[in-house]
């Protein structure tokens, strides 16, 4: 027989009870605290999306620039970038080799100064190439003379001007290179203390490799890193396409050889005929004294005209255009006739 539990046994129970959790309820393990270390030495105070930029832009001067050494070195260069750090201007002197290789540059729309760093050992190595050399290393590590200092510095130059190129498409940069110091305590262009973005690049030659570093102390870097939005970078990128890159078009178009030559006529005639030609002889062509000639541009007849004399030279002048049906679809109609004599001789 079941006990009986008194009233109070039955109001002790039911408190137990109502005191506990219900049982389709489920306690959630406690979170661990979410934290994570930060050095006060090293803030990093350029965000991802601007690392994210400015690892295309730079990635894209590796790549100008290696096409660029391998014309100068005459061998095969690769260019890599190798990592965007955030570091106390302290830390980049300290890391550099004395005597080195420094270039201060400053940028014309923005105040401040930046430093590229170049091995000595490429610059040696570049500077004897040029000269005939075969680019062989010594391993020793000695300051430029005079005149290795002046060929450097017109190398640089141009890599300041690739490096220009290389950020048009995002934002218009002119660097300047202001001086040349082999003593890393002679190129301070910001404070100890301050932090700098040094990118870190590494050329590779014949199979040996070597540093090349850009510095900018945060201050120089900052309100050109505040454009590198998408919607600048389109912005820019689309007016760089309507101007400058129109003007390259045409300066390289205007200045592009092309194979011009006016033909008489033409004959065919057999190889033994052709073997028993002698001074005197007549070739009968097929186009009569009194019809224009064909003027050749490239592979295609583009003009007719007529052939004279003027002094002691053969001249033609150009008559008329040779209008082909791709030209009907192509060219504005107007274009199609070129009017007796408004072309030169």
């Amino acid at each position: 027989m079941a006990e009986v539990l008194s009233q109070d046994e039955i109001n002790a129970l039911l408190h137990n009870v109502s005191a506990e959790k219900p049982i389709t309820e489920q306690e959630e393990p406690e979170k661990e605290a979410q934290y994570y270390l930060y050095d006060f030495k090293h803030p990093n105070r350029v965000s991802k999306d601007q690392l994210r930029n400015l690892r295309t832009i730079h990635e894209g001067f590796s790549r100008m620039l290696a096409t660029y050494l391998t014309t100068l070195l005459r061998t095969i260069v690769d260019v890599q970038l190798l990592s965007i750090d955030q570091v106390t201007f302290l830390e980049f002197t300290m890391a550099m080799s004395n005597p080195g290789c420094i270039w201060v540059f400053d940028i014309e729309e923005y105040e401040g100064r930046g430093i590229v760093e170049v091995s000595p050992d490429l610059i040696l190595l570049t500077i004897e190439r040029l000269f005939g050399g075969e680019g062989k290393q010594t391993g020793e590590i000695r300051s430029l003379s005079v005149i290795e200092q002046n060929v450097a510095s017109k190398i640089i130059r141009r890599i300041l001007s690739i490096y220009d190129e290389a950020w048009e498409k995002a934002v218009a940069l002119h660097t300047n290179m202001i001086s040349f110091e082999m003593n890393p305590q002679f190129a301070q262009v910001a404070p100890a203390s301050e932090t700098a973005v040094v990118l870190f690049l590494e050329v590779n030659v014949r199979n040996t490799t070597f540093p090349l570093n850009i510095c900018f102390p945060y201050f120089v870097l900052e309100p050109i890193i505040q454009k590198l939005t998408s919607d600048a970078w389109i912005t820019h990128s689309s007016m760089i396409k309507s101007n400058t890159d129109i003007e390259k078009l045409n300066d390289t178009v205007e200045n592009t050889d092309v194979i011009f030559r006016a033909e008489l006529g033409t004959s065919i005639i057999t190889m033994g005929e052709l073997l028993d030609l002698e001074k005197g002889d007549i070739v009968i062509l097929d186009r009569k004294v009194t019809e224009p000639i064909e003027l050749i541009v490239g592979e295609r007849a583009r003009f007719r005209g007529e052939a004279g004399q003027r002094e002691d030279k053969l001249i033609v002048r150009i008559l008329e255009e040779i209008v082909t049906e791709e030209d009907l679809v192509s060219q504005d109609p107007r274009r199609w006739i070129i009017s007796r004599g408004n072309k030169g001789s």
